[in-house]
Formats: C-alpha cells, sequence, structure tokens
C-alpha cells in the first residue's frame, strides 16, 4: 500500500546546514520559493544559512561564488546575495551546526543538510523532533533523504498508528537511522586526509559539474512539497548522471521494513 508521508507541523523555520557545492544550489531555489510564497500573501518560514567555512580559491567556478569573495564566509555571502536580490531577511550563521543553538522550534523546523563528512551528519542527527533533509553525492551520483525519526521506538509508534482509511503516516526514518555508517568516520578517507596533499584530494574528489544542482533540485522539491502541504509519497531518491537516471523510493511499509536497520526484524503481520 503506497502512503503518504504527512509529519502534520506547521513549518515556521528552513536550516541549510552546509553552503557549499550543494548547499548553495539549495539556498537559491529555497529562496525563490519563499519570494513566491510572499508574493502569493502566503505565511512563510525563517530561513536560516549555517556554515563555518570560508571561500577558498578551489570554489570559485565549482560554486556559486566570485573571486571578490575569498575569504569571506560562505553563509554570509549567499545570504547576502539572496537578500539583496529578493528582499528577503535570511540569516547567516559562520558557525559549526549545533542542534541546542540553532534550532528555535524543533517540532516545527526542516534541517537541510548539505554536508560532506559524518561529524557535521552527526551533529544534525542529534537534532530531535525536526525534519531532516540529506544531501550527498560522490563523482557522478547522489541521493537525497527525506525522514524526521531516527530511533527504533518512533519508527513502531508511526508504523502501528499507519490508519489503512487515511493512508498516511507521520514519521519517516531519516538518514541516520537509514544508513547508520553516514554517522560514523570512515577510516579510509581519514587516512588519505593524512597523507595526501589538498591538491591531490581535490583531483581525487573531481565530479560532475551538474551532479550539485541534481541533488539540491531534489532536496528542494522536498521542501516545497512540505511549505505547500502537498503528497509526499517517496522518502529518498537517487540519481545518476552517468546514465542520466533518477528513482525513488515509495513509502510502503514493506519500503521502511526492508530498507531500514533496526526494523528488519518486524513482520506487516504484527505491525499494526
Amino acid at each position: 500500500m503506497m502512503l503518504t508521508y504527512d509529519p502534520g507541523h506547521y513549518i515556521t523555520e528552513i536550516i541549510l546546514v552546509g553552503c557549499g557545492g550543494t548547499g548553495a544550489q539549495v539556498a537559491r531555489t529555497i529562496a525563490r520559493i519563499i519570494r513566491m510564497m510572499q508574493d502569493t500573501g502566503k505565511s512563510t518560514p525563517k530561513l536560516r544559512f549555517i556554515d563555518p567555512d570560508k571561500i577558498e580559491l578551489k570554489n570559485i567556478g565549482r560554486q556559486l561564488f566570485t573571486d571578490a569573495q575569498i575569504g569571506m564566509y560562505k553563509a554570509v555571502e549567499l545570504a547576502r546575495r539572496f537578500n539583496y536580490a529578493l528582499g528577503l531577511e535570511i540569516e547567516a550563521i559562520p558557525e559549526a551546526f549545533n542542534h541546542e543553538q540553532h534550532i528555535s522550534n524543533r517540532g516545527n523546523t526542516i534541517v537541510i543538510g548539505a554536508v560532506d563528512n559524518w561529524a557535521a551528519r552527526k551533529a544534525i542527527h542529534r537534532a530531535q523532533n525536526v525534519t531532516w533533509i540529506d544531501c550527498g553525492n560522490s563523482r557522478h551520483t547522489g541521493q537525497v533523504i527525506i525522514g524526521d525519526a531516527g530511533d527504533v521506538d518512533r519508527m513502531k509508534y508511526a508504523i502501528q498508528n499507519v490508519r489503512a482509511t487515511s493512508k498516511t503516516i507521520r514519521s519517516l526514518p531519516n538518514a541516520g537511522m537509514l544508513y547508520p555508517e553516514l554517522l560514523a568516520p570512515d577510516p579510509e578517507e581519514e587516512q588519505l586526509a593524512e597523507t595526501l596533499s589538498c591538491a591531490e584530494l581535490l583531483e581525487l574528489s573531481l565530479q560532475s559539474a551538474t551532479i550539485n544542482q541534481f541533488v539540491a533540485s531534489i532536496a528542494a522539491e522536498y521542501v516545497r512539497k512540505l511549505l505547500y502541504r502537498e503528497d509526499i509519497h517517496t522518502w529518498f531518491t537517487t540519481i545518476n548522471t552517468t546514465t542520466l537516471s533518477m528513482k525513488s523510493t515509495p513509502v510502503t511499509l514493506d519500503n521502511i521494513l526492508t530498507h531500514t536497520p533496526g526494523l528488519d526484524h518486524i513482520s506487516l503481520a504484527t505491525s499494526g
């Protein structure tokens, strides 16, 4: 049975964590969505950009920055650009994300993760009762995951309360629950960072020039659906620029139980 994901929240704030290759593309689209909502008289959430990194020469061309911005904070420069261009009031925080400091209203918050390391994802995972949209990519592939549950008990409760009449589920496993390895250090990557120069690491991370836009577009569409309270029938999407293909996994009880570690022992016969 196909389900609709509906966390039942009125979104009051959107927090973008990571303002680099994918994050800058997400920022651009989300800012446009907020402006379009304002133009049609809709109430809009507070938008906040968070990233401790400064713009470097290697970012120019690959990310939405210019040579004149080298040395500036990514979050600040993106917020300044879209505030000026679209008349918004985006807040910029040039710090590492901290769920205790940077979330105002947990029950009504979307956190978009556009980060490239386990520590940053783990920081996002610590935020409870938020809808987390996680973005990730390699050279030619990417994935976007939407979810708000980080523990087995919460997902069991959500599954047990699915009703055939409404076909709605209130929670989905978040990225950390779906892929626990995203929250743990990768020894191979850490060893590479210790033994290779910055130039060599950059060469290893060469990627499709369009993968960030693909990933960002999917993440932004999930956000738009939440803001407009439209039906969401999928919960993670994978993209491949080599084959120009995209696959979204439908929200069904079978898919949730099959794909989520910690839930695979539950049978549909006893789930609700």
